[in-house]
């Protein structure tokens, strides 16, 4: 097997050549999905810091363990889960093809939706810097890619239904929110996982990082227009530090709020 590579995430060409055998391989679009599942101190053992390239990769779902217990002996009413994946495969794998002898189809956003998709991923990547440092820009800027994947292939299934082969496809409202929706609950995932990693954990020990929690909630309690005292006096209400609220105000300026002349700040 070749070395890994984060080229197969952006499907970037891999070369490489083993000694043995002389053996020469060129993959010049790979498409590698991988799906793991683990407890949280497996994740820590394959990558340790959001430094990692490979965390960026993935996606992730965390799952609290539930505790209460579950009748194994309950056959249920409905459809055996095997088959009805089978036959849900079946479907999608014919419509794949389908997909295949078609000319390539272009796929779009609409111009709103462009703007909106850079302005939430742009807040969030300022947000996370704030939180974590520089280590996660890689994490957020690569579930920008995933959730536009996202959205491109929310917007191929609507031909299952309409039919409409023409190019461009333009994404539909209805697809971006779903796929910003899906976004917004890998977004609090990932912060989970992260905020496991043992990097981040002794920034969070050390006050280097913030519960976003608290974060939103000084947000969201600063008026439309509110001078220095104003978020001065809003920060120590929500029990976050006036050091970190005037670094996150700096942080914000033009990209969530406008300077309107010195010590007034409005929200864009």
């Amino acid at each position: 097997m070749p070395p890994p590579s984060g080229k197969a995430f952006h499907h970037e060409s891999i070369s490489y050549l083993r000694r043995t055998q002389r053996e020469y391989v060129n993959i010049k679009k790979p498409r590698l999905s991988t799906v793991l599942s683990g407890t949280p101190q497996q994740v820590v053992n394959l990558m340790s810091s959001v430094e990692n390239g490979l965390f960026s990769r993935f996606l992730f779902y965390y799952l609290d363990k539930k505790t209460e217990w579950i009748d194994v002996l309950d056959e249920g009413d409905g459809e055996p889960l095997d088959e009805f994946f089978e036959k849900l495969g079946k479907e999608y794998l014919a419509f794949f093809h389908t997909l295949q002898e078609l000319p390539e189809i272009k796929f779009q956003m609409t111009p709103e939706q462009g703007v909106a998709f850079n302005k939430h991923f742009a807040l969030l990547q300022a947000d996370y810097v704030g939180l974590f440092g520089d280590d996660t820009v890689a994490s957020v800027r690569r579930l920008a890619t995933s959730t536009y994947r996202i959205a491109m292939i929310l917007s191929a299934l609507r031909i299952w239904e309409d039919g409409d082969t023409e190019s461009p496809r333009i994404c539909s409202d209805e697809d971006y929110q779903t796929a910003m929706a899906i976004s917004e609950v890998l977004q609090q995932h990932m912060l989970r996982v992260i905020k496991e990693l043992p990097s981040s954990t002794s920034k969070v020990a050390t006050g280097q990082a913030k519960e976003p929690l608290l974060l939103k909630a000084f947000w969201d309690a600063l008026p439309e227009e509110f001078e220095a005292k104003d978020f001065k006096a809003i920060a120590q209400e929500v029990g976050l530090s006036i050091p970190t609220a005037e670094r996150y105000i700096r942080q914000w300026v033009d990209t969530r709020l406008d300077k309107v002349s010195r010590g007034l700040y409005r929200k864009r």
